[in-house]
């Protein structure tokens, strides 16, 4: 992804829609045994990760060598 691409609408609705999940999660992850709890805590670090995207340079993020083959990737 480029820096452009964290400017465009369609990053903005994502990445509100992933703040809101965000919340629920955390709000949802105070109820509960500890086997969904766990899965929540789960969700919540990938939902983190993925709002994390526009804060690192592009160049800074470097493919995994198994990551190459993965036509996702790109």
């Amino acid at each position: 992804m480029t820096p452009d691409d964290f400017k465009s609408p369609t990053w903005g609705r994502l990445r509100m829609l992933l703040k809101e999940r965000l919340a629920r999660h955390r709000e949802e992850n105070d109820f509960g045994d500890p086997t969904a709890t766990a899965h929540r805590r789960g969700q919540i670090a990938e939902i983190k990760e993925l709002l994390a995207l526009e804060l690192v340079p592009r160049h800074a993020v470097k493919p995994a060598s198994s990551d190459a083959a993965d036509p996702f990737f790109s």
